[in-house]
């Protein structure tokens, strides 16, 4: 079992997306006889993460059915979730939980080895990285390298005038957090959603890079999909879900 909390950010309303869910949440579209949410929390835990924290705002009570039938599974209610955005979840997030955080978003969907690629870096911190997808808003990274170690984050952003030179990957939506880094972003998130309530929460990953490193795990052919609209829900169906499927089979998951 990993000393890991994992917390799925699953409070927002999905307003981009109409008709193919009945108004459920992102967390509830199907995949491959499961949903999504369903399928992050059991790639989760062959991983070894056991503890799970669904933070929630939109349709709370369907998650909280939800996580009454999963063992080691939890929710924590963001009541500001229509006004502060994603990054009052994120701090939500970290403080129901403690040490260690794996942060992943509850509208993607991915092949098993993207959490557990995170999960077994051997940095304190790590993020799945992707070539650049072109589906559009895209979160992209810029990442250094140097001969003393691994690829490290440099930067997040959906801008790509917000750095100098071109990004060279996608962020996948899975970050592995230290404790340190964790507290980090809990003593001072707050204030910085405060001061922004539409920020995204990478924006205040970013102000922390300089003293706490992030490994970026670059996985080019990673299969995995975000799901913003309707656009992006039928690429998820004809070109991502089948490929999954396939993944699936070879790691005998189910």
């Amino acid at each position: 079992m990993k000393n890991i909390t994992a917390v799925i950010l699953a409070a927002g309303r999905g307003t981009r997306l109409h008709g193919p869910n009945g108004g459920k949440p992102k967390g509830f579209l199907p995949v491959l006889g499961k949903t999504f949410i369903s399928r992050a929390v059991d790639i989760l835990q062959v991983s070894g993460v056991k503890d799970v924290v669904i933070v929630t705002g939109h349709e709370a009570g369907q998650f909280e059915n939800f996580a009454a039938t999963r063992t080691g599974v939890r929710c924590a209610y963001n009541p500001e979730f229509a006004s502060k955005g994603a990054v009052q979840s994120f701090i939500v997030g970290l403080q129901a939980s403690s040490g260690s955080v794996i942060m992943l978003d509850a509208d993607i969907v991915y092949e098993t080895r993207a959490v557990e690629a995170v999960v077994n870096a051997p940095g304190d911190s790590a993020i799945a990285l992707s070539s650049i997808s072109g589906l559009g808003d895209e979160n992209l990274a810029w990442t250094v390298t140097s001969d003393r170690g691994p690829r490290r984050l440099a930067h997040i952003s959906k801008l790509r005038s917000s750095r100098d030179g071109s990004p060279d990957s996608e962020h996948v939506g899975i970050i592995r957090m230290s404790a340190a880094l964790s507290d980090d972003l809990r003593r001072e998130g707050g204030a910085m959603a405060d001061r922004n309530p539409h920020t995204l929460y990478e924006e205040c990953l970013n102000h922390f890079l300089p003293v706490h490193p992030v490994e970026g795990v670059f996985l080019p052919e990673l299969v995995w999909t975000e799901v913003d609209d309707e656009a992006m829900w039928q690429h998820a169906q004809e070109n991502v879900f089948p490929r999954l499927a396939l993944c699936d089979a070879e790691v005998g998951f189910r």
